[in-house]
């Protein structure tokens, strides 16, 4: 490129180190992406494996799972006892602790 040749290795080492930053970068953070998707609260999981769920309702289906002592990005939205952690993800209150 530009007339100036660049070793093979070089490039391929340049890319790994590339990939490697941006892979442990904070952008997979959670807190960096928070603002994105919720209002930036955050609260702890309290029951040893906690469900979450696609609508605020105990037999709604499941379609994650938050281990306990996990911190979660939620929502202020609160109905019928659980809260919203986003779009078509909801969570039973009385197992997340802290305040918003």
């Amino acid at each position: 490129m530009f007339g100036i040749p660049i070793p093979k290795p070089l490039l391929i080492g340049g890319a790994a180190i590339a990939v490697i930053y941006l892979y442990g970068s904070h952008i997979t953070d959670n807190a960096a992406i928070r603002p994105l998707f919720g209002s930036g609260c955050e609260m702890k999981v309290s029951a040893d494996m906690l469900n979450v769920r696609g609508a605020p309702s105990a037999s709604a289906q499941i379609v994650g799972q938050a281990k306990g002592g996990d911190s979660v990005a939620v929502t202020k939205d609160q109905q019928d006892g659980f809260r919203k952690l986003g779009e078509g993800r909801w969570a039973s209150a009385q197992f997340l602790t802290g305040s918003c």
